[in-house]
Parts: structure tokens; C-alpha cells; sequence
């Protein structure tokens, strides 16, 4: 099994969990480089992208253009009086 795939894993089994890189390197018995460079590769292989700017981006455009959905198909179910 990679890093990479070891790490996802130890998310899956921990989610909500915050780990820093010393500790999933401690709990993988790696190093903290190789860490890295698997949270890269999972960022590249889950986003499509490394930038965790983009990441942002585009997860800010989703959930707005949710959000205009969400409240545009409730327009006109309520009144105020």
C-alpha cells in the first residue's frame, strides 16, 4: 500500500479529526515530506488541481451557485405581509 493510499485511509477512518503532517508521518511511519508529497498527490488525483487556492475558488463558486438555486426556487413561496 502507497502513502498516499495510507493516508486516505487514516482520513476516511478519522474524519473530523485534525492531524498535522508530524503526526500522520509519526502514525504512518514516514516522514513529513513524504507526507507531503502524498497530500499533493491526493489534492492533484481528488482536485484535479495542487493549488489549494483554486481549491477554494472553485468550491466558493459551487456553493454559491447553490445557494442561488437553493433560495431562487423559493422565491414567491412566502409572502410578508
Amino acid at each position: 500500500m502507497t502513502t498516499k493510499d495510507e493516508l486516505l485511509k487514516l482520513f476516511e477512518a478519522n474524519k473530523g479529526i485534525n492531524y498535522n503532517g508530524e503526526q500522520i508521518a509519526a502514525k504512518l511511519g514516514v516522514s513529513r515530506n513524504a507526507i507531503w508529497k502524498a497530500v499533493t498527490a491526493l489534492r492533484e488525483t481528488v482536485l484535479g488541481h495542487r493549488d489549494i487556492k483554486t481549491t477554494l475558488d472553485i468550491y466558493a463558486d459551487c456553493t454559491q451557485e447553490m445557494l442561488d438555486k437553493e433560495f431562487n426556487s423559493l422565491e414567491g413561496s412566502f409572502r410578508v405581509s
